[in-house]
Order: structure tokens, then C-alpha cells, then sequence
């Protein structure tokens, strides 16, 4: 996942027919804190809200993210070799 150009590392994904958890530890102005979010998919885009605990911005907040354009197929590519 990326914010503002700034890759976040994801934790504790989960996704179940349309609706989607997952968490995110960062830093901010030098405290570790921890973001769970909790969204449902529509399309290329989901929306949810975030739990943000402890640190300056902790409390709710509502999320929306969209796919990239840059991403086109998330399938992992194939490769094959000869045998023998």
C-alpha cells in the first residue's frame, strides 16, 4: 500500500466476499502507531474507516482508496521450462 507516495507495509489482511481489514504500523513524529482499517469494495475502489490508536491523530476516520492505473492484473506471471 502507498499514501501519498509512501509505501506503508500491510499486516492482518483479511477479505471476505466484498469486505476488507487490514492493519498498518507507521511512524509519526517519532511514535509507532498502529492503523487498522475496515472497508468494503465497490469496483476499483473501497471505502471503510480507520482506527488509528495512539499518537497525535489517534480516533476514526473514514478512508476511501482506489487502484492504480498502473495496475493492470495482480496474477502472478507463469514461467516455464523445459524438462529433459
Amino acid at each position: 500500500m502507498s499514501v501519498k507516495g509512501k509505501r506503508m507495509p500491510v499486516s492482518d489482511a483479511s477479505l471476505g466476499g466484498d469486505s476488507l481489514s487490514f492493519s498498518s504500523t507507521v511512524e509519526m513524529k517519532g511514535q509507532e502507531v498502529i492503523m487498522r482499517y475496515h472497508g468494503r469494495i465497490n469496483g476499483d475502489s473501497i471505502q471503510g474507516r480507520v482506527d488509528i490508536q495512539e499518537g497525535p491523530f489517534a480516533g476514526n476516520y473514514d478512508w476511501t482508496a482506489a487502484r492504480s492505473k498502473k495496475v493492470k492484473n495482480l496474477r502472478p506471471k507463469r514461467s516455464f521450462r523445459k524438462l529433459g
